[in-house]
């Protein structure tokens, strides 16, 4: 949900929000599980992160 609202927000002020979507996302690329299958979002969720900043 934080993450949906900050790409919103992000795409009205990147410079104020586009390093707080940043570290959302890494977060959540954290918080991800490790599973098979998983690694796949978590590694989107990270590269998204770099990409964003």
């Amino acid at each position: 949900m934080r993450v949906t609202l900050l790409r919103r927000l992000t795409r009205v002020d990147p410079a104020r929000f586009g390093p707080r979507l940043a570290e959302a996302l890494v977060t959540r690329s954290q918080q991800v599980n490790i599973r098979r299958g998983v690694v796949s979002r978590r590694t989107t969720a990270a590269d998204q992160a770099i990409e964003d900043r």
